[in-house]
């Protein structure tokens, strides 16, 4: 079956994509024409100045005890604080091997990834695309070479040359079909909009701030009610709150999830250079080194797309309004 979509980059993560996408299904971000930005005034740059400071986005200004008491939980995860958990995960996994005394038992069981299982399936099902995607950009890249082939003269004359391009060509095609076919399956699980609990917050966030900077513009314009304003600042604010909190705890749990698939990485990498030395040792033939090394490599390889999708929901997007 032709599909009636065409693929493009993302241009933000910069896999392929359909282009009857809004979103893209690997790192979430929008995928429509970049619009031309209207001018800010002053007046308006200095009402988004006023409803960041609310919501503590501008370090520095908010010199209000509430102020930072609403916002002990930051939307961004910084760089530190990525290294900070990496580094707690990792030191539970010494602790496991060194088996320690009971007090660090229970430390451990408290780092636990405790991700909504929901959230976890449309990861799984990401990761398992990225997957599909990077196997299909291979596959694209042999058919090209395939079809040089069909230009050579030899293709022309030769019929068991012919014969054996032409069995490689429907192969090709088979697994296409097939990658095609997993690709839409999961798609599906992934639902209409494909997009992912992370997406739709950041969404979230992102409108749930322009209506706090419409309604103070509005108040300021007196086209809104002083009691009415209070009221919708509230609500605005408290549901940005409410979000923000729910990204910050879902990306604390990836970053823990990643930090485990970092040191699954670690671990393969680790046991092809041992191999490589068993080898180099003659402890394993060459044909052992081979099977073993394809197996690692073919592992590694899952983990390592697994860790890129994690890599990319592990840190907040930079959005313009930031």
């Amino acid at each position: 079956m032709v599909p009636t979509y065409k693929e493009i980059s993302c241009p933000f993560c910069g896999r392929v994509v359909r282009d009857s996408d809004k979103y893209c299904i690997f790192c979430g971000s929008k995928i429509q024409k970049a619009k031309k930005k209207k001018e800010k005034t002053k007046e308006q740059e200095i009402i988004e100045q006023e409803v960041d400071k609310d919501l503590g986005f501008l370090k520095g200004v908010s010199k209000n005890k509430d102020d930072k008491e609403k916002t002990d939980t930051p939307f961004m995860i910084e760089e530190d604080s990525q290294e900070d958990l990496e580094d707690t995960v990792l030191s539970l996994e010494e602790i496991k091997k060194e088996k320690k005394s009971k007090k660090d038992s229970k430390k451990k069981k408290n780092i636990k990834i405790e991700l909504p299982q929901e959230i976890k399936d449309q990861l799984e099902c990401k990761m398992k695309l990225a997957i599909i995607e990077d196997k299909k950009k291979k596959l694209k890249e042999k058919l090209k070479a395939l079809k040089e082939d069909l230009n050579e003269e030899k293709y022309e004359y030769d019929m068991d040359y012919a014969k054996q391009i032409n069995v490689k060509l429907n192969a090709f095609k088979v697994i296409k079909e097939e990658f095609n076919e997993k690709e839409e399956n999961l798609r599906t699980e992934l639902g209409p909009k494909g997009m992912f609990r992370v997406d739709e917050l950041e969404d979230e966030l992102e409108v749930q701030r322009e209506q706090l900077i419409e309604l103070k513009r509005a108040f300021k314009l007196h086209k809104v009610k002083k009691d009415i304003y209070e009221q919708l600042r509230l609500e605005y604010s408290t549901g940005f709150r409410e979000a923000e909190k729910e990204l910050h705890d879902l990306r604390s749990n990836i970053i823990r999830w990643l930090s485990s698939e970092k040191a699954d990485k670690n671990r393969l990498e680790n046991r092809i250079r041992l191999l490589q030395g068993r080898y180099k040792t003659k402890e394993v033939d060459e044909e052992e080194f081979k099977r073993q090394k394809k197996e690692i490599s073919l592992e590694l390889e899952r983990v390592a797309q697994r860790v890129k999708i994690l890599e990319i929901y592990s840190r907040a997007k930079k959005k313009k309004f930031f």
